[in-house]
């Protein structure tokens, strides 16, 4: 290619990096999702804090994108030095770093100074060496495996963290238990004053990062001879905040190695076998060194190749070279453990192989189908990305990903105390200086509200008079209303109606969901296909992001453990399945049709009754609603069919329920009581 195609090209690579990675609206309203969630969660938790790492919090949302955490212990006090102990701490334990020996800079030994109390994790963590007390890493993460087991959860040790794949979105979920210290750590020092001739990172963020101080996680350096009393100085903080303020450019090219990374692993994993050769965190070290030592005005649409070759030439000299240098303390070779002797001789062939391949590496893996070349070099694709958005498609898009990103991080929230909501109702308004600010502070509330209700409600209450109880179920009532203007979310208000024995309400609430009902975010594939229809019902109207939400908000209703009381008596079942931490996942469109059989079946209204439950047969087998994802579905056609004496047929719909999942899912139990019968 001469030039003029090298910038065309790198064009239409930018174009379309930015329909996997999203605009840089997109990728804005995903982080502030999840530092908006974050918050909530700190400002209900006086002995934790939550701080939120990996792909999800830097913005992406690409296939398999991490959402990891780290859970700090606001108990536990982190010093560098004994003038640092305060007089008077209300921690039940203070720790002083200290230097470990025979390991790379960014590892440490903590001493125990001051020690009031401590939990049963951190109690058998600790280590006498000679007249000092020390906390062992490696017992302090398996500790917390353990706990993680006995409640329920199916967790590894992986790294410094607990790993699961246990999520609302069946993605994995590592966290990590951490310590903050305040202070920014010696050998770190040299980042502060490092020369920058570029400008990056400006110095208000080199400040804001040193203010933030670092983490210490439990893991030791696994190229050394005894891991047991080491930790990790975690940079997270810094390296989110640094994530956070790269161009969009620039986060695209991070997003495209990243999309490389994925496409290689299938040839990594077949030569390396278990060996996780390469990391994200690596590529992660490639773009901060990159963007430090190359001007702002480098990173353009019309040089996103070269941009990406720039790092991908990083890369293999530093793989060349067997040192990888951390960005924070570059005297810490990232490449210690994995990469030399046959190890770097191998991966440098492949990435050299790569390598001599120049713009036909984007062609190679399955990550992405048909391949990023493919796509770049078929003249429909060519047209259609160099199409500029309109202002009502810029809209909707951006309304679409609000919608998703709500669903997946504000689902599942705990039940507040009432000091607690209180204290989250100010914290939460602090933050509204936008659309979506006031979208999430406003839908939070009302979720909140309704939360309350529910944990509150009970289905009897014998020692209160009658006066009593219905002034308890007015309150609960009262609290649900303003989460009922969310369209599918009013599915909360039509259960209590219907445990309250009015039905008539209940139907007239479901009715109305299932005649105009129209989104659900699913899969991108429905999303693609509910797009144009969105943009063009509620798009280029003058309607703020919560006005259009409110008629179209669609979310799975949810039975948690939380609140026993609030759930259908056809699903008590379930709902005694389900461990502390669990919840009962239904769609919102099988959900009302659902409640809309019984109500009727409770009405005597037979036609109706069995025109609903043929519809959920229907729904069944929708593609994202229905029985492939959701073995709930299955359940509730099985309820039905038992409701109406129909025992094969339930037990059929019952079959199919466990054949999908059984976690948490009492069907086998469902079949033998009616095989009883």
């Amino acid at each position: 290619m001469d030039r003029e195609e090298i910038d065309r090209m790198s064009v239409l690579l930018s174009r379309l990096l930015e329909k996997d990675i999203g605009s840089k609206e997109e990728v804005e309203i995903r982080r502030k999702t999840v530092l908006f969630k974050e918050q909530y969660d700190n400002v209900n938790n006086e002995k934790h804090s939550v701080f939120n790492t990996g792909s999800s919090a830097e913005g992406f949302s690409l296939m398999g994108s991490d959402n990891d955490a780290m859970i700090v212990d606001k108990c536990i006090l982190v010093v560098k030095s004994k003038q640092q102990i305060p007089a008077e701490s209300e921690h039940d334990m203070v720790l002083m770093i200290r230097d470990a020996p025979n390991c790379q800079l960014s590892y440490v030994e903590l001493e125990v100074a001051v020690w009031r109390r401590c939990k049963e994790p951190m109690y058998k963590s600790l280590h006498k060496v000679g007249s000092k007390t020390f906390v062992s890493s490696d017992t302090y993460r398996e500790e917390h495996v353990k706990q993680a087991l006995k409640v329920g959860f199916n967790v590894a040790s992986h790294g410094p963290s607990t790993g699961t794949e246990e999520t609302i979105t069946n993605a994995a979920f590592d966290v990590v238990h951490a310590f903050h210290c305040a202070a920014w750590p010696k050998e770190a020092m040299e980042w502060i004053t490092r020369c920058r001739m570029c400008g990056w990172p400006p110095q208000a963020l080199i400040d804001k990062i040193i203010k933030g101080g670092c983490h210490i996680v439990p893991v030791g350096d696994k190229s050394s001879e005894n891991t047991f009393l080491q930790w990790r100085l975690s940079f997270a903080h810094a390296e989110r905040l640094l994530i956070h303020s790269l161009s969009h450019n620039q986060f695209k090219t991070y997003g495209l190695l990243k999309i490389f990374l994925k496409n290689i692993k299938d040839r990594l994993e077949s030569v390396f076998k278990e060996e996780d050769i390469l990391s994200s965190y690596v590529l992660k070290t490639v773009i901060f060194h990159a963007v430090e030592t190359t001007p702002e005005s480098f990173w353009k649409e019309s040089n996103t190749f070269t941009c990406f070759w720039l790092c991908f030439n990083i890369l293999c000299a530093w793989v060349k070279a067997g040192y990888c240098p951390q960005y924070i303390i570059p005297k810490n070779n990232l490449f210690k453990r994995h990469i030399h002797g046959q190890n770097k001789r191998k991966l440098l062939e492949i990435l050299s192989e790569m390598h001599e391949m120049k713009w036909m590496c984007l062609s190679i893996g399955k990550y992405v189908h048909p391949s990023i070349l493919d796509i770049l070099l078929d003249r429909d694709h060519q047209e259609e990305l160099m199409q500029q958005q309109t202002p009502r498609q810029r809209e909707a898009t951006c309304d679409l990903q609000v919608l998703s990103c709500t669903i997946r991080k504000l689902s599942l929230m705990p039940v507040p105390r009432d000091k607690q909501l209180c204290y989250a109702i100010q914290s939460i308004q602090n933050v509204a200086k936008s659309q979506l600010d006031d979208f999430l502070v406003y839908y939070t509330l009302t979720k909140l509200l309704s939360l309350c209700s529910m944990s509150d409600y009970t289905p009897l209450k014998e020692a209160k008079s009658n006066k009593a109880r219905y002034k308890d179920l007015k309150k609960c009532k009262q609290l649900l209303l303003p989460r009922s203007c969310w369209f599918s979310e009013s599915l909360y208000l039509a259960t209590f109606s219907y445990l309250t024995g009015n039905s008539k309400v209940a139907l007239q609430i479901c009715e109305r969901v299932i005649s105009s009902f129209q989104y659900y975010p699913g899969t991108s594939q429905v999303f693609a296909e509910q797009y144009d229809r969105y943009m063009r019902d509620h798009c280029g109207r003058g309607l703020s992001i919560t006005q259009k939400l409110q008629q179209t908000f669609s979310s799975s209703v949810y039975f948690t453990k939380q609140c026993p009381g609030f759930c259908l008596p056809q699903l008590q079942a379930e709902m005694d399945e389900l461990p502390l931490h669990g919840y009962i996942r239904i769609p919102p469109l099988p959900y009302a049709v659902f409640l809309e059989f019984i109500c009727y079946h409770e009405l005597g209204d037979i036609r109706r009754r069995d025109d609903s439950l043929c519809y959920l047969i229907a729904v069944k087998h929708d593609g994202d609603q229905g029985g492939q994802k959701h073995w709930v579905v299955h359940t509730l056609v099985g309820i039905c069919h038992q409701t109406l004496g129909d025992s094969d047929r339930a037990i059929r719909s019952f079959e199919e329920s466990f054949s999908t999942d059984t976690q948490w899912n009492p069907a086998l139990d469902r079949i033998e009581a009616l095989e009883d019968d």
